[in-house]
């Protein structure tokens, strides 16, 4: 009996371009071996994924390129994510990627919001000299000190169950979210 270890599907790429009421999913594969389909899910939350629809794959052992319109009723962050099912039925999920919120000017986003002990991800589009994270009781967990732009991880995988906020300060604004950890 051969086994092989060998992935049935390897993506190059995978991205979106939004507009309004509308998200236009793509992605590349390099090649197609035993595929049977993929299901293009999305979520409002990051966490709870409800399939937007399945395309078929090609089995092109050279890799194909495949595109998806996803109406949306409004510009609010919709998170999407690949699920690649095989000929057997076992399943390989995607990165997550996302669309913006409407008001793309926002200097600070955490996502998700709702964290099953994935990380988190906070957005930082301003530059913060000081992001500090609280429990209920407000007592800081976690502080960053001059974390400017871009992107910072917070490891929740061993964080309690409950509500945390997060503050971001910098001169002129201070800027809070919320996210639970379940």
């Amino acid at each position: 009996m051969a086994v092989s270890s060998a992935l049935p599907v390897r993506l190059t790429s995978f991205t979106l371009t939004q507009s309004r009421n509308q998200n236009l999913v793509k992605w590349k594969t390099a090649e197609e071996t035993n595929l049977k389909e993929f299901v293009l899910e999305f979520s409002n939350n990051g966490m709870h994924f409800t399939d937007a629809g399945k395309i078929a794959s090609s089995g092109n052992q050279n890799g194909s390129t495949y595109s998806f319109n996803h109406s949306t009723l409004n510009n609010q962050r919709i998170f999407y994510r690949l699920r690649l099912v095989d000929n057997d039925g076992s399943i390989t999920y995607s990165k997550i990627i996302s669309s913006l919120a409407e008001k793309q000017n926002e200097s600070l986003r955490v996502y998700p919001t709702v964290s099953s002990g994935q990380r988190i991800q906070v957005e930082l589009n301003t530059t913060f000299k000081l992001v500090q994270v609280y429990n209920t009781f407000g007592q800081p967990l976690y502080r960053i000190d001059q974390p400017g732009i871009g992107m910072v991880y917070l490891d929740v995988s061993n964080w309690k169950k409950g509500t945390y906020f997060l503050v971001a300060r910098n001169d002129q604004d201070q800027q809070k979210a919320f996210f639970t950890v379940q």
